[in-house]
């Protein structure tokens, strides 16, 4: 999981430390009082500005997770990959994922392409890619029924039987 908070927070102490190390933004070499003076009124006046900054950037800042999509509930049991699954894919898919388009869906292949393709999520079935896509961009293409057998299948651990 990617926080963004700890970029912006070490990028802005980062930046703190190379202001405060600029010899350019220190005082001057002692021969000028007031510039001396000057000087350091300066720098209080950045320092503040930026510890002021880095306050509000990491105040605001929170931990974040992205929310894992809501699965509907009451999801079919016993489904068969061969008996249930599979049916699904030679009826709705194959047209198109028969070979020539990835992933092969037609018999035979479908398993071994989705298994080892990245296109099931066991431990959050309603992420999987081949859910995702059934309710997205080929949304209509298989009917509610057949995707909550397809989403049982994976819930159950998809497995091969």
């Amino acid at each position: 999981m990617i926080y963004p908070h700890k970029k912006i927070g070490a990028s802005a102490i980062v930046f703190f430390l190379t202001i405060s190390q600029n010899p350019y933004l220190s005082h001057s070499n002692g021969n000028n009082r007031l510039a001396d003076y000057k000087n350091s009124m300066d720098m209080r006046r950045l320092m503040m500005l930026l510890t002021g900054s880095l306050v509000v950037i990491l105040s605001g800042c929170t931990k974040y997770e992205i929310p894992k999509p809501e699965c509907p509930e009451n999801l079919p049991a016993g489904v068969s990959f061969s008996a249930d699954v599979q049916p699904i894919f030679d009826q709705n898919c194959v047209m198109c994922h028969g070979g020539g388009q990835s992933p092969n869906l037609s018999l035979g292949w479908s398993y071994d392409e989705l298994t080892a393709g990245g296109y099931l999520d066991t431990d959050f079935p309603c992420s999987s890619l081949i859910y995702e896509t059934l309710t997205g961009t080929h949304q209509g293409r298989a009917s509610d029924e057949d995707i909550l057998t397809i989403l049982g299948w994976i819930n159950e651990g998809a497995e091969d039987n």
